[in-house]
This record gives C-alpha cells, structure tokens and sequence, in this order.
C-alpha cells in the first residue's frame, strides 16, 4: 500500500510503502500513544461505509439511465431491497447514544483530564502516576501531575 504525504510535511519521498503487517504495527502504535483514538477509527470506518453507500447509489443512478427506467428521484427507482439495505446502513453507521448519568458524566470529565495530563508525563515517570490514579484516586493523580509539570 502506497501513502501520500500530507502537505507541509517534510518526508524524505513524496511516496511511501508499507506492508501490510507494518501498517497494521503503525497504527497500533498510533492507538497506544493516544495519537489515533477508537474515535477517530469509528470515524474513518462511518466514512468508508457513507463513501460505499454514495457510490452504489450513483451506480444505480447510471443504471437506470443507462436503460431508461423510472428517473433517479422517483420512489419506484430504487427497489425495495436496495431502499431497504441503505435504512440497514444509516442505522448502522449512526449508533444510537446512550444516555449517561451525571456521575457517569463527572468521572469521564476527570477521566479526560487525567489522561491529558499523563499524556505530557514522560513514559518512564507515567507507572507512579497510573498507581498513584489506583491507590488514592484520580484527582489526587491529577494534582500531582500538574504540580510535576509545573502548573
């Protein structure tokens, strides 16, 4: 697999290629550094599924003008099974959110808080902190780290 450099990056080659198994080490990496979140990835997948979905629909489109059936916008166009599976699709694509408690809502704020901060830490130092977070909580952590970086 072959990527593109994005813009303003200095690479050493305009073009790169991976292997497959060393895209798969790449993005794990990027996964436990925190620079490529389950998020971000949900995302992408969401994209690849909408892209799919918008490009059998312009076939179909072409199809149909192809041999002069009903026009593109007209309900008969798109048989039932197709109307079906792109119902099927955007619910897929786009999960239901779960409501979430304020205490729910109170421990994910600190949670992020955290993690923003370990993040800064150095590696070597992060263990104390992760045990410090276990013992005496996170907001003890939190205040600790802020104190190591100087804030």
């Amino acid at each position: 697999m072959k990527v593109q450099p994005r813009k303003g990056h200095d690479l050493k080659s305009s073009m790169m290629s991976y292997t497959a198994g060393q895209l798969q080490y790449i993005v794990t990496r990027a996964c436990n550094d925190g620079s490529l979140t389950e998020r971000t990835i949900r995302g992408y997948l969401a994209d690849l599924e909408r892209e799919i979905a918008s490009i059998e629909t312009r076939i179909q489109e072409l199809r149909q003008l192809a041999t002069g059936s009903a026009p593109a916008g007209h309900p008969k166009a798109r048989p039932a099974r197709e109307a079906a599976s792109a119902h099927r699709l955007k619910a897929t694509t786009q999960p239901r959110r779960k409501r979430i408690s304020a205490k729910n809502a109170a421990s994910r704020k600190i949670q992020g808080r955290y993690i923003a901060y370990l993040r800064q830490i150095a590696q070597k130092d992060r263990p104390r902190y992760q045990e410090l977070a276990k013992t005496r909580g996170r907001e003890v952590a939190i205040t600790a780290m802020q104190k190591a970086l100087g804030r």
